[in-house]
């Protein structure tokens, strides 16, 4: 059943996993659920969903294997989806075994099968087992990539970096329209010792 407060409201999961974890230390941070999200968003798009937008049990492997070996070089024991369809019925905190929580697998486990996981709910997943593999140690969690792993993590830099660029690119171009919409363009560009003609052809 699911857990409710005093007022019969059903808990949030971020309540849930907090009233499970053993430790308040073991609480993510809310930026570094924020900066997850944000890193899942361009996959978020690609990855099958329900009416309600939430992925299932398949797909929050995927976002978890995806994430930790893109992101922290970690290729996660037991996460990774194995070759045969019957392995889809098979929760993805179930390959964990004992290292995470038994209160916290229950409760991933339960949301799972009842509705499956919006994004905030899946960085909320993925901070919370990262921050569990940080404080015991990736020993016992963690997969050995090699230089594979340090290729992954470097591929994900660039992107992030080429990513960083387009926007800006993008904010400067629609910054520039905007003073050209004011008629203050070209004052603006003289002070720099450009003309509007010259950013037309660039």
């Amino acid at each position: 059943p699911e857990q409710t407060d005093e007022g019969t409201r059903p808990l949030g999961l971020m309540d849930q996993l907090r009233a499970a974890l053993e430790s308040e230390q073991l609480m993510p941070a809310s930026a570094r659920m924020g900066e997850i999200a944000k890193a899942l968003g361009p996959s978020w798009k690609a990855w099958p969903k329900d009416a309600r937008g939430s992925l299932g049990e398949s797909g929050v492997r995927a976002a978890l294997d995806e994430f930790f070996v893109q992101h922290r070089g970690w290729k996660i024991k037991g996460l990774a989806q194995a070759q045969d369809k019957s392995a889809l019925a098979v929760p993805p905190t179930r390959g964990f075994g004992d290292s995470l929580p038994t209160a916290v697998r229950d409760i991933l486990e339960a949301r799972l099968a009842r509705q499956g996981l919006e994004l905030h709910e899946v960085a909320i997943v993925i901070a919370t087992v990262e921050k569990v593999i940080e404080a015991s140690g990736p020993e016992d969690w963690v997969e050995p990539l090699g230089s594979f792993g340090a290729s992954l993590r470097a591929c994900a830099f660039l992107v992030t970096l080429v990513s960083s660029i387009l926007i800006m690119w993008s904010s400067a171009q629609q910054a520039l329209e905007s003073f050209k919409a004011a008629g203050t363009a070209a004052p603006f560009l003289s002070k720099l010792g450009l003309v509007e003609d010259k950013c037309k052809a660039n």
